[in-house]
C-alpha cells in the first residue's frame, strides 16, 4: 500500500480468522456507504461542544507530502512527530513534523525494500532525550516475506535523527523473529526497544505464518524474541499481538492479542523481564461479548497497577448487525477487570475504538473510534469521572477529517493531538476521499 487505503485496516486482524470475517463485515459496509453519509453529512446539525478543534495539516499525499497516518503524533518539546503509511518521495511513507507554529514538512521518505522499510502503520513513535526518533516499519527491509507473489520485507526498526538522517537497526526475518511489527513501540531507561509483531514466531500454530511476537532490540540494534505467542494449545495464550505495550518500574510488559485466548476473541498480557507469559484476561467470558472482544489499541498503565484499554467490538451497545466496543480496565495481577463504559454508536456517541488510549495525570483516558458520532466518521472522546463525553465528531469536509485511528497525545495544557486516516482536501490518494488531516483540540 503506497497512498493508503481501507484494506490496511483489515490487515490489522491477521492473526485470527474470527476477526478477520468481522472486520471484512463490517468495515466493508462502511466503504460501501461512504457516498451516502457524504450526503446526509451535509444536512447534519452543526456541534455544539465548547472544545476548540484545529486542523493543524491536510495531507496531500504524492511525492512532496505524506499520507494516511494511521499512528498519530508525539509531542516533542513543542513539535509534533508522526508517520504516514503512504506519500513522500517514494511513494512508501514518511515521518513528519509539525511546528509549533503550525508549519508541517517532512523529516523522512522511506525508500522501501530491500534497503529500507515500507508502511509504517500504526506504530507510534518514540523519541530519547536527544531528540532522535524510533519507530517500526510494517513491510520493507530485507527480510523474505512477499506480499501477493512480490518481495515486500518483513519490515524493520529504524531511527531518524532530527536532522531527517535515517537508519534501519533491524530488519525482521519473518518466521524466526516476527513479520510485521504492528503495535507501538516503548523504551526502557537503557535505551532499548520493545514492541510486538503480529505475525511471525511459532509456526503451524493455526495463524497463517505464525502468530506473532514480542521482542527487544537494544541501543546498539541487538534483536531477541522474548516470547512467541500460539505456544500453547489452541492459543490459549493469545495471537496476533497488536496496539500499545506499557511496561512498569521492574520491566514487566503488557499488552494485548487481538485473536486467541480461552474463547479465541483477544487477551490481556502480561511478560515478565525473564519471557514468562501469562494471560491477565481472555475476552468474551460473558454471554454476547459483554465484557469485549478483539481488543485493537493495546494497553495504557495507571499510577498505581491499573491497565486501561478498548475492545473494537463487544459491550452492551448494539451498532447495525454488531456490538460497539468498549473501555475497560483490569489490575497487573489479572484481577479486577471491569467495563468501564460500553459505546453506544452514532448520533451521539462513536463505535469501533481502534486506536489506543492516552492517559493524563488524573488517569483521564482519551481516544477515538473509527466510525459514528453525529457525522459518522469517527470520534474524539474522553473518559472521565466515571462517564464518558465526545469532544468532536469528525465531519466529511476539507477542514476536518474522516476516521481517526491513531493514538492521542496530550500536552502539559491539556491540548489534545491526534491524525485521520483519510479525509481532508489532498486529492491525490487511492481513497478519493482524501489523505487524512493533523488536528488538535483545545479544552
Amino acid at each position: 500500500m503506497k497512498n493508503g487505503s481501507i484494506s490496511a485496516t483489515a490487515r490489522r486482524i491477521n492473526a485470527s480468522a474470527h476477526a478477520q470475517d468481522w472486520v471484512r463485515h463490517e468495515l466493508g459496509a462502511w466503504v460501501l456507504a461512504l457516498a451516502i453519509i457524504s450526503s446526509v453529512a451535509a444536512i447534519a446539525m452543526p456541534l455544539a461542544h465548547s472544545q476548540t478543534f484545529t486542523q493543524l495539516h491536510s495531507f496531500i499525499g504524492g511525492k512532496k507530502d505524506g499520507a494516511s497516518s494511521y499512528s498519530g503524533m508525539i509531542n516533542v518539546g513543542g513539535t509534533l512527530y508522526g508517520t504516514t503509511s503512504g506519500g513522500g518521495a517514494h511513494g512508501f511513507g514518511t515521518v513528519f513534523k509539525i511546528t509549533s507554529a503550525g508549519k508541517e514538512s517532512l523529516l523522512y521518505s522511506f525508500k522501501g525494500p530491500p534497503n529500507d522499510g515500507a508502511d509504517p502503520s500504526y506504530i507510534n513513535l518514540v523519541s530519547d532525550s536527544k531528540g532522535n526518533l524510533y519507530g517500526a516499519t510494517s513491510h520493507g527491509g530485507n527480510g523474505p516475506c512477499t506480499d501477493s507473489g512480490s518481495p515486500a520485507g518483513c519490515g524493520t526498526v529504524f531511527k531518524v535523527t532530527s536532522a531527517g538522517k535515517e537508519s534501519v537497526l533491524y530488519n525482521f526475518m519473518g518466521a524466526p523473529d516476527g513479520f510485521g511489527p504492528d503495535g507501538g513501540l516503548i523504551m526502557d531507561s537503557t535505551g532499548s526497544l520493545y514492541g510486538a509483531t503480529y505475525a511471525g514466531g511459532v509456526l503451524n500454530s493455526g495463524c497463517q505464518g505464525g502468530c506473532g511476537t514480542v521482542f527487544k532490540i537494544t541501543s546498539a540494534g541487538a534483536e531477541s524474541v522474548l516470547y512467541k505467542f500460539a505456544a500453547k494449545a489452541k492459543a490459549a495464550d493469545g495471537a496476533g499481538p497488536q496496539g500499545n505495550i506499557a511496561i512498569d518500574a521492574s520491566g514487566n510488559l503488557y499488552g494485548i492479542t487481538l485473536g486467541g485466548g480461552k474463547h479465541l476473541s483477544g487477551t490481556v498480557y502480561k511478560l515478565t523481564a525473564s519471557g514468562k507469559e501469562s494471560v491477565l484476561y481472555s475476552f468474551c467470558a460473558e454471554k454476547n461479548c459483554k465484557d469485549g472482544e478483539l481488543p485493537y489499541g493495546g494497553v495504557v498503565l495507571g499510577a498505581k497497577v491499573n491497565l486501561y484499554g478498548t475492545t473494537g467490538t463487544g459491550g452492551t451497545g448494539v451498532c447495525g448487525s454488531g456490538t460497539c466496543g468498549t473501555i475497560f480496565t483490569v489490575n497487573t495481577s489479572g484481577n479486577g477487570f471491569g467495563v468501564l463504559y460500553s459505546f453506544a454508536g452514532p448520533p451521539n456517541d462513536g463505535f469501533l475504538p481502534v486506536g489506543g488510549l492516552a492517559i493524563d495525570a488524573a488517569e483521564n483516558l482519551y481516544g477515538t473510534t473509527f466510525s459514528g458520532g453525529l457525522y459518522l466518521y469517527g470520534t474524539v472522546f474522553v473518559f472521565a469521572g466515571g462517564s464518558e463525553s465526545v469532544l468532536h465528531s469528525f465531519n466529511f469536509n476539507g477542514t476536518d477529517g474522516v476516521q481517526p485511528e491513531g493514538s492521542l497525545s496530550i500536552d502539559s495544557t491539556g491540548n489534545v493531538y491526534g491524525t485521520t486516516v483519510f479525509g481532508g482536501s489532498g486529492t491525490a490518494c487511492d481513497s478519493g476521499v482524501g489523505c487524512g488531516t493533523a488536528f488538535k483540540i483545545t479544552p
